[in-house]
This record gives structure tokens, C-alpha cells and sequence, in this order.
């Protein structure tokens, strides 16, 4: 068995084959066992996912640039290097190649299919594959150089300097009308589409929930238990309120009890949904809440992945007629917001629900529409 397989027979204990194959590559025996030191302490999935994408695109980086292996722990001066490679004016390359990442390093990762397009990179996308080489230092206990003044200063200056406007993760705010029209698309005499009503519902009614909150959500975790149907008797009476406990969700553990609260129309669609899974499934089911389809609209065992979350309102609001490209499921959480804010919710009761820790960011939707309606604005007249 080679070097190759042997690594790729470890990272089938959590990763896909067909992406453990191509993983074991570009990771060695210690990058292996950090991973599955960190699949243990259950991070989220969405988590886990990005240190494995951010640890292989270092280790093919550190390859092309410097012809070796990722060393560990990384030095101040490789760091450095990283930030130059990644973080530079476009314009002054063209002009001068050894500014930036040379070509022959940019080409290659390019070929080897690491990256889609040649740097500069976003500055959002450099500064989180950072965290994530800090925090594999630190789950590998390694002193590092991360938090030397020299590497600060560069990537704070590399940042301000760049050229790039940041971009909300949904351009517009998925609010309550746009999610009716989205939600009109769908086929209720199917169970997909009995599924992806109520996934919508449950996301934004519950507080505008994330992606892979959503995706995370399981029957045993709703409270009180949705009543079962009777045959011949019809349905019970509706429960005025669920209660569903967060297992893992961005800066919320199991331990913190963090738990979400679904209310009135996105309650009779998530009981709905779920009668449908037991009629199918058997009344006894437990597991993912919003499952998988497999081929000809078979109820698959696991969650959806929180990509398909996205996927699902792109796809209604395409069926609507609406441009998708300018929403995303970010604007689920952002539209919650927004709403409550026109409607005269306070902050603090809104935070409670989207389970926002920040004021400041939970306030830059409240800010953004006081700014909007500043009678300010019309100084110079009407």
C-alpha cells in the first residue's frame, strides 16, 4: 500500500472517498491526525470543512512557493510571505511580475486546481485561511508567530490597502414578501416541495437561522414532540409554539443550550412535514429534520447539506421570476432583521431570537434603515 493510500484509508473515517483520495495528496500523517483530532471534538461541520479546504490550499501553496512540505510550526518570515503572495496591487504586478505571487506559482495552483483564479485573493478569504493555519497550530499545541506584531501590521495594512469593496453575503434581504413569492413556486402536492416550505418557514420564523443550523436540526430536539396523526381521526390541535435545541451553531455549543423557538405558519408547516416523514418513514422516526432526496423523490436518512439550503430558495425565487444572483441564504437572517425593525421590534428582542452575541452586528440592520429614512437626507429638497 503507498504513502498516498494509506492517508487516504485515515480520512475515510469522516471525509467522503472520492475527496479523501484527493486529499491525501496534499496532506501528510501529522495534517491527518489533526483533523481527525479536531472531527472529534465535534466542531460543526461547516467548521471542519473549511479548516480541511483552507489546510490543503496552504499545504499546495507552501509546495508551489517554497518547493516543500508545510512546515510546522510556520515561521514569522512564511507567514509573511503568504500574506505578500495573496494581498498585493494587480495593476503593480503587470507592471512588475515580482510583485505579488509569481506567475509560475499562480499557474501552478491554478493547474493543480487549488484555486479557480490567479491572486489577489479577497481579503475575507485570506485573513480566514489564516485562522484557520493558527488554529491547526494551536490544536497541534505549536507556539507560533501569528500574533507577532510584524504579521499583524502586514495583514491589517495589506487589508486597508486593498481595493476591494466587501460584498453582504446577500445582496438584498430575504423578507417577508419575497419569501411569499418564493414560497408560491413550490409544489405542495409533492413531499419535496412540503419540505422546502417548511424549511423556509422554520429558517426565517424562527429567527432568520443559518445554513447549517438549519441543516443540523433533528426530530428528537423539538419540544413537545409533534403529535402524531390518527388514522380515520384527522389532526390534533395545533401547539401554539415548538421549541427545537441548537446541537451546534456558530459560537453556540451543545453545553450552551441554545434553543430556537417556531410560532404560527412555520409551526404548521414544520408538522406538516413531519407527518409526511412518518407516514413514509414510520411513526417511531428520528434523526435529520430536513432530509436528502434521492433519485425518484426517495426520503434519503441524512440531512440535507447546508449548501442546499441556499440552493432551494435560489431555485424559488428563479421559479418566481426574481433575479437569484442578488439573494442568498444570508439574506434569510438579514431580511428577519430587517423586518423586525420596520415593524417596531426592539434590538435586544430581536437578538434573542437570532441569537445574534454582538450588538453592533445585529444594530447595522436597525442603523442601516434609520440612516435610509434620516430626514437628513433631504436638506437639499425633495
Amino acid at each position: 500500500m503507498t504513502y498516498e493510500e494509506d492517508i487516504a484509508d485515515d480520512l475515510v473515517e469522516f471525509l467522503p472517498v472520492d475527496v479523501a483520495e484527493r486529499a491525501a495528496t496534499a496532506l501528510s500523517e501529522s495534517d491527518v491526525e489533526t483533523l481527525k483530532f479536531l472531527y472529534k471534538q465535534s466542531i460543526p461541520e461547516n467548521t471542519l470543512r473549511a479548516l480541511r479546504s483552507d489546510l490543503t490550499y496552504l499545504e499546495r501553496w507552501h509546495i508551489a512557493a517554497m518547493g516543500q512540505h508545510l512546515a510546522w510550526p510556520a515561521s514569522e518570515s512564511v507567514i509573511l510571505k503568504f500574506i505578500a503572495h495573496h494581498l498585493f496591487n494587480r495593476d503593480e504586478h503587470l507592471k512588475d511580475p515580482a510583485h505579488g505571487m509569481p506567475d509560475e506559482v499562480a499557474d501552478r495552483l491554478i493547474e493543480e486546481g487549488a484555486c479557480a483564479k490567479r491572486p489577489p485573493h479577497a481579503p475575507s478569504t485570506v485573513r480566514r485561511r489564516i485562522s484557520s493555519w493558527k488554529k491547526l497550530h494551536d490544536a497541534k499545541n505549536f507556539d507560533h508567530a501569528f500574533e507577532e506584531r510584524a504579521v499583524r501590521v502586514a495583514l491589517k495594512t495589506a487589508i486597508k490597502a486593498s481595493p476591494r469593496v466587501r460584498k453582504k453575503k446577500s445582496q438584498k434581504p430575504v423578507t417577508v414578501e419575497v419569501l411569499k413569492t418564493a414560497l408560491k413556486t413550490l409544489n405542495l402536492n409533492s413531499p419535496r416541495g412540503r419540505r422546502d416550505r417548511a424549511l423556509l418557514l422554520v429558517a426565517f420564523g424562527s429567527g432568520g437561522r443559518r445554513r447549517s443550523e438549519v441543516s443540523d436540526l433533528r426530530i428528537e430536539d423539538v419540544s413537545p414532540a409533534i403529535p402524531s396523526v390518527a388514522p380515520g381521526v384527522g389532526r390534533p390541535a395545533p401547539i401554539d409554539v415548538y421549541d427545537i435545541s441548537l446541537r451546534r451553531a456558530k459560537r453556540i455549543s451543545a453545553d450552551d443550550g441554545e434553543v430556537i423557538h417556531v410560532k404560527g405558519r412555520a409551526a404548521r408547516a414544520l408538522e406538516d412535514w413531519v407527518w409526511i416523514l412518518r407516514r413514509i418513514r414510520g411513526e417511531d422516526l428520528e434523526g435529520p429534520l430536513f432530509r436528502r432526496f434521492h433519485r425518484y423523490g426517495v426520503i434519503g436518512d441524512r440531512a440535507i447539506d447546508p449548501g442546499e439550503v441556499n440552493n432551494i430558495l435560489k431555485r424559488c425565487l428563479a421559479a418566481a421570476g426574481l433575479d437569484a444572483s442578488q439573494y442568498s441564504a444570508h439574506g434569510i437572517r438579514s431580511g428577519f432583521l430587517s423586518e423586525a425593525r420596520n415593524r417596531g421590534v426592539p434590538l435586544e428582542e430581536a437578538m434573542r431570537l437570532t441569537k445574534h452575541k454582538s450588538i453592533q452586528t445585529a444594530g447595522e440592520y436597525y442603523d442601516l434603515e434609520d440612516a435610509r429614512r434620516s430626514r437628513a437626507l433631504t436638506l437639499l429638497g425633495r
